[in-house]
């Protein structure tokens, strides 16, 4: 009986040897998890914070676009308006140049008409 009992033991010294082991994997396998998480954690911190930063840039180069618009209307009207004044005064020396040449013909014309005479 003493042999059975110390063969109960050995099996219970067995059981209790293969159970410690899974114990001590599965706290170490708990532990790698739980750094797993925190690094997870911060890499989502991480994340959100550069997602915070990046639509405040959007934010901010949409007001630098909208003020470059604004700029590129404006632009575009003085240039339109230069265009005007330059098409206007080239029709202005076109009418002076076009007198000044029928004042000159009409000068012509009296001298030969007097040369005739």
């Amino acid at each position: 009986m003493n042999e059975k009992i110390q063969h109960i033991i050995q099996e219970i010294r067995s059981k209790k040897e293969v159970l410690t082991r899974s114990l001590q994997q599965q706290t170490t396998r708990v532990q790698q998890l739980e750094q797993e998480v925190e690094q997870l954690k911060a890499e989502k911190t991480t994340s959100a914070q550069e997602l915070a930063r990046a639509i405040e840039e959007q934010g901010q180069f949409q007001l630098v676009k909208a003020q470059l618009e604004n700029e590129n209307a404006e632009l575009k009207s003085l240039l339109e308006a230069a265009k005007k004044q330059v098409v206007e005064a080239a029709v202005v020396e076109d009418k002076t140049n076009n007198n000044a040449q029928i004042d000159e013909l009409v000068r012509e014309i009296e001298y030969c008409i007097g040369q005739l005479k």
